[in-house]
């Protein structure tokens, strides 16, 4: 019956600020401090938290208060049927959510600053201040630290025989255009389409004979003059080739098959080919403005929230029980039965 009795309770209570068929409030008259609207037994009903109903909910002043009213009627009967230490759990969840929301509508308030747009704009530079980008294939003779000087003579030769196994491909490339492809998959490059000039660069670098040392070659994702690469969701800081061979692989000539010399970086000898460009996207502040927005608000509460945790923090000692994880793990979670013909909170 108890469990009945709560879960009704709690449904109602739910219901009660969207419901349109709030019952009215008993009309009486009382002494009243200045500011009370309503009293439910010792408790009042204050003109700002109907205010505050009616501007959220859209309604009269009259049904604020009386939906007001109807919840504070079962909240009295939740505190009476609830066990003490599940009121406490509600109200301190209740009155983190108030803390939350209050914080974050008053970080909503202030004008976006020209530096919280920069900000912003760096974190998804690829969608809105991209740079023009080369897509390469390459084959990597690799030369690790303290290879043998002959080895390293060897190693190049390797680069020079792979480059002229290649440079057939390279006059051929521009005959089979690279595929098209939307924003999502050129910059995302597990969903890039295969590119038939990569692929038969790749067989004909694969096919030059490299007897006791290790040749890499594949295909990458479009690489900036600033050595970043430019994949949808990268760091701005993402700069994880080279700078050398970035130099070498953005200093091709922009016409699909063009063909490197030997390119020397600390991980060994390239041969560099060009596939496409890609093209930059510069948005104006006004249209990274309007489409950043809602980032930079969340990114202003998300840091207010972090700073205000920090701060309760520091004057308030968490202790966690030395245990906690086992006695946790003996707690059974349990449902609560929904009264019968009731739709959800």
């Amino acid at each position: 019956m108890k469990r009945a009795i709560v879960a009704l309770a709690l449904f109602v209570a739910c219901s009660s600020s969207s419901s349109e068929e709030t019952a009215p409030a008993p009309q009486g008259r009382g002494n009243f401090q200045s500011g009370v609207v309503a009293r439910v037994g010792g408790e009042d009903v204050l003109a700002a938290t109907v205010a505050r109903i009616a501007r959220a909910q859209r309604v009269s002043l009259q049904e604020a208060r009386d939906r007001a009213v109807y919840d504070t009627l079962f909240a009295a009967g939740a505190r009476e049927a609830l066990e003490p230490a599940e009121v406490e759990s509600a109200a301190r969840t209740v009155l983190a959510r108030a803390l939350l929301k209050e914080l974050w509508s008053e970080k909503r308030q202030p004008p976006i600053a020209a530096e919280e747009l920069a900000r912003a704009t760096a974190q998804r530079w690829t969608e809105f201040d991209r740079p023009a980008g080369f897509r390469v294939v390459h084959a990597v003779v690799r030369t690790p630290p303290n290879m043998p000087p002959e080895a390293m003579q060897r190693a190049r030769k390797i680069a020079e025989r792979i480059r002229e196994a290649v440079s057939k491909v390279a006059e051929t490339a521009g005959e089979k255009p690279a595929p098209e492809m939307d924003a999502e998959r050129m910059f995302v490059f597990d969903k890039r389409d295969a590119d038939p000039a990569a692929e038969a660069f790749i067989k004909a670098a694969r096919s030059v004979q490299t007897p006791g040392i290790e040749v890499i070659a594949e295909e990458l994702p479009p690489i900036a003059a600033d050595a970043r690469v430019i994949e949808i969701g990268a760091p701005p800081e993402y700069r994880p080739l080279d700078e050398s061979f970035c130099k070498g692989a953005t200093g091709l000539t922009p016409k699909r098959g063009a063909l490197s010399d030997i390119v020397t970086s600390p991980y060994g000898f390239h041969v560099i080919m060009l596939l496409t460009t890609t093209p930059e996207k510069r948005l104006s502040e006004a249209e990274r403005l309007e489409v950043l927005r809602d980032d930079i608000l969340r990114m202003r509460g998300r840091r207010a929230q972090r700073e205000l945790l920090e701060k309760l923090r520091g004057e308030r000692p968490v202790e966690v029980e030395s245990n906690a994880v086992s006695l946790m793990s003996e707690v059974r979670l349990r449902k609560e039965a929904k009264p019968e013909g009731a739709g959800a909170p």
